[in-house]
């Protein structure tokens, strides 16, 4: 579960779990198509493993890719 707080002033945020691809600096959030993540709500992403990556793009107020993150899960991040 990732919490985000809501700093991000007129942007948004949206994840994949193991994508095919890393997005790149500049793409379009519906080019992204990743699963769009509310500021100050919990988020659960389903049927997770170790080792599994989820990317993060934040996007900013035009709906072009500004920063990226990624965490591959080990077993302490997941909760049954």
């Amino acid at each position: 579960t990732a919490t985000l707080a809501s700093d991000n002033s007129g942007g948004s945020l949206a994840y994949k779990k193991n994508p095919a691809s890393r997005i790149e600096y500049g793409t379009a959030t519906a080019t992204y198509s990743g699963t769009s993540m509310t500021s100050g709500t919990a988020k659960v992403i389903s049927s997770c493993s170790v080792n599994d990556i989820i990317e993060v793009a934040e996007f900013n107020s035009d709906g072009d890719c500004i920063s990226v993150a990624h965490v591959t899960l080990t077993a302490a991040d997941i909760k049954a």
